[in-house]
């Protein structure tokens, strides 16, 4: 995949864009990576933790869910526990016996993202870290069922 600029996503680093071309150019950056990770970062500000959009349901593969059934979905999973996704897990499942594993994981993740965001105890980082953990616990859950 590449940005607007033609450069590969994986040039970006902490939301800098690296303006180098090819494997040569990237060996000789190596070095000014290491100061940039060193000096805190390049100078744009970290963003926030980005949540992803509710689909409409419109979408193959997506489930159509009102904002209310959304909303109630991210207060059964309360802290995120595995009992807590599991019920929303069968939730869904009973309510759209012929969707996929991983619409279910979307439409979780989409209806728990917010509480972590809005988590004033957790950096950028820790977010990042929660989304990751949470993601994972709610893949395996759904596999499982």
């Amino acid at each position: 995949m590449a940005d607007d600029t033609g450069f590969p996503i994986w040039f970006a680093i902490n939301g800098c864009r690296v303006p180098a071309r090819g494997r040569r150019a990237m060996k000789a950056l190596l070095p000014l990576f290491a100061l940039a990770a060193l000096a805190g970062g390049c100078s744009k500000p970290a963003a926030d933790l980005q949540c992803p959009l509710p689909e409409s349901g419109s979408a193959a593969d997506s489930l159509r869910e009102t904002p209310q059934q959304i909303d109630a979905a991210a207060a059964d999973l309360g802290a995120g526990t595995a009992n807590e996704i599991e019920a929303v897990v069968s939730t869904l499942r009973n309510r759209h016996p012929d969707t996929s594993k991983a619409a279910i994981v979307n439409y979780i993740v989409t209806a728990y993202c917010p509480k972590i965001k809005a988590n004033p105890a957790l950096d950028r980082a820790q977010k990042q870290d929660a989304m990751l953990t949470f993601s994972g616990r709610v893949e395996q859950i759904a596999n499982a069922r």
